[in-house]
């Protein structure tokens, strides 16, 4: 019985030595809502291919490119980007944990957690507002 009460207690000290603050609290991926303007293009995050409005799931250490397609062929992209999670300088120990947590990623947020992409419209010329005569 003892012996099982030890073994918990090393399980639970090492997970506050050897865990970082980050890989704790948010892990290393971390979901992002997309939205278009209209709704209804297909978003591609990285090989991830979802409906607008929708969510996927991506790692927290890399930046990425969103493209959104909709059905009468127009694209158009935005980024999200990979920046310093404050959530890492919370780490008890201050060599390991910051080490755990750069190495997995999960010193890391992606901003922003919500992307809003917005389809142009088509390019026109001169609108003619009257006919008018040609010279020759």
């Amino acid at each position: 019985m003892k012996r099982n009460w030890i073994g918990r207690m090393a399980m639970v000290t090492a997970g506050f030595w050897l865990g970082g603050c980050a890989l704790m609290t948010h892990g290393t991926r971390q979901t992002v809502s997309v939205g278009t303007d209209p709704p209804g293009a297909i978003v591609t995050v990285s090989g991830h291919r979802v409906a607008s409005p929708g969510e996927v799931s991506l790692l927290r250490n890399r930046s990425y490119q969103v493209v959104a397609q909709w059905p009468d062929g127009r694209t158009a992209t935005a980024e999200i980007r990979s920046e310093f999670s404050w959530v890492t300088a919370l780490n008890w120990v201050p060599i390991l944990g910051p080490t755990v947590d750069f190495v997995s990623g999960a010193a890391y947020e992606l901003s922003p957690d919500v992307v809003a992409v917005a389809q142009e419209p088509f390019a026109s010329g001169p609108i003619a507002t009257e006919k008018q005569e040609i010279p020759h």
